[in-house]
């Protein structure tokens, strides 16, 4: 094997190894259990060490230097360039201060995606009570998501069971789904209040059109 393309691994510490057989020779007199013991506690400490290391590196790094307030609207403006809030889920699990700065920040969460069961849950969550909630939901997508077993009206009035507890913080709906689906979600919305509704977007993704005619009832101050 060529030895240019075999991985290349920094050798164990020669103290080290030292350090190991002489705690485990000390402890030699004692059952194998007690020695096994022994090293898992070392082994977590060694864990957390290295965590307590990384947590330190991370924040000497110039993008963690910066004020809270600042990162929070650096992630602002990354959010808006996410595809999916699924997708900028990712950025809580890049280090822990950026995870600390997106959860505090509600308005990072405010995109529901109706085709993402857990996305829809996570992101409710998160954006706390902030009045500016973007629901929307496009079968375009949903065609790469686990939806093979579920009807798409079932499916789409489970999560507009979701939504009604939050159903005043809405600001914007936008459908991009066959027209069936469509009537059947707004059937469902028509009679519930939408006191913040600023913009409602539909478009029938079928391919023999028939978008059928929906009256829609909002807040006299809804722009649809």
């Amino acid at each position: 094997m060529n030895r240019g393309c075999q991985e290349s691994r920094p050798p164990i510490s020669a103290p080290l190894i030292r350090r190991v057989n002489d705690s485990i020779d000390i402890l030699s007199t004692v059952s194998a259990s007690d020695r096994l013991a022994w090293i898992e506690r070392e082994r977590a400490n060694a864990q957390e060490y290295a965590r307590v290391l990384s947590v330190t590196h991370n924040s000497l790094l110039p993008i963690n230097r910066l004020p809270s307030e600042l990162l929070s609207e650096v992630l602002l403006l990354l959010s808006e360039q996410s595809y999916t809030p699924s997708e900028w889920v990712r950025v809580t699990h890049v280090c822990q201060r950026w995870r600390d700065v997106a959860l505090g920040c509600p308005a990072l969460w405010t995109s529901i995606d109706l085709g993402n069961l857990d996305c829809a849950k996570t992101c409710l969550a998160r954006s706390g009570n902030i009045v500016d909630l973007k629901v929307h939901w496009s079968d375009y997508w949903n065609r790469y998501h686990s939806l093979n077993s579920t009807p798409e009206d079932a499916h789409a009035l489970r999560f507009i069971s979701l939504l009604l507890p939050h159903i005043c913080r809405i600001t914007s709906i936008k459908l991009t789904l066959h027209h069936s689906h469509i009537f059947a979600i707004m059937s469902f919305l028509d009679s519930k209040p939408l006191p913040r509704l600023k913009s409602l977007e539909l478009e029938d993704t079928s391919q023999e059109g028939g978008l059928p005619s929906i009256t829609f009832t909002s807040h006299p101050t809804s722009e649809v």
